[in-house]
């Protein structure tokens, strides 16, 4: 009698384990249905942040640096840009992707020296840049513009002590950066310039 009893609850814990095993499956089963599904949703109506024709003018502030000089400002730069390709690249995993633009940009940024060697008084120094340039834009997530490009054209310092003296170089560089959209029309920016000043910016870029 002691023995069947045990054998009646041996059975009843493995009908109940088996239904609440049976239960778990289930809700795995749901779980990774509704995350395949918001996935899929994500995908189908992710917004795209770049597309042709769209105008993008931005405003950036970023970090001064030139050896042998001292900031009195940060670096303020803007730019300019127009997309004139766009969903080039069909993907599965992202979809229609890819776009090409082209811009132009200009950074102005000041600096001092004191106590140069045979020059009386404080040495100051104008830096400006003034380049076109061109990026590849890839979309991985919604509302994030991620790019990279090339950028060329002239630097110019202008120095002045008791004269002004101004001095051109060419400038060629790479540059990468993303672009994050509260809103269709608005973003904020990250950019990192190769060997440039400044370097790094931040700031915002407004779509038209």
């Amino acid at each position: 009698m002691h023995v069947n009893k045990q054998c009646i609850f041996a059975k009843k814990r493995i009908r109940m384990r088996t239904k609440w095993n049976n239960k778990f499956c289930i809700l795995c089963m749901v779980a990774s249905y509704l995350l395949v599904s918001i996935h899929a949703d994500a995908q189908i109506n992710k917004t795209s942040v770049a597309q042709k024709g769209d105008f993008n003018l931005g405003l950036t502030i970023g970090t001064p640096r030139i050896k042998g000089w001292n900031a009195v400002m940060p670096v303020i730069s803007t730019d300019a840009s127009w997309i004139v390709l766009s969903e080039f690249i069909d993907t599965k995993t992202f979809g229609k992707n890819g776009s090409v633009d082209v811009g132009v940009y200009y950074g102005f940024s000041a600096y001092k020296q004191d106590n140069l060697l045979g020059i009386d008084g404080e040495n100051q120094l104008l830096y400006h840049s003034a380049l076109i340039r061109s990026a590849f834009h890839f979309q991985f997530v919604d509302k994030l513009d991620t790019y990279a490009g090339i950028m060329s054209g002239a630097n110019i310092r202008s120095y002045s002590n008791n004269s002004l003296t101004n001095d051109v170089s060419f400038a060629y560089n790479l540059y990468a950066g993303a672009k994050y959209y509260f809103s269709p029309k608005f973003a904020i920016k990250l950019e990192c310039i190769e060997d440039f000043t400044p370097w790094l910016s931040a700031g915002v870029s407004f779509k038209f």
